[in-house]
């Protein structure tokens, strides 16, 4: 089987199938560079 479709496991969490996207905009981001309500909306838009 091949690695792509397998699970991926984190210390006690498990996850079966999952799908990463990294930041892609770090201008929108707060003060000490965490995401925001903009990226909330972004990625909302990009997936669903």
């Amino acid at each position: 089987m091949s690695k792509l479709f397998s699970s991926f496991s984190f210390k006690n969490l498990e996850l079966k199938i999952y799908l990463v996207m990294v930041p892609m905009n770090m201008d929108q981001a707060d003060q000490e560079g965490y995401a925001n309500d903009w990226h909330d909306i972004h990625y909302k838009n990009v997936f669903f």
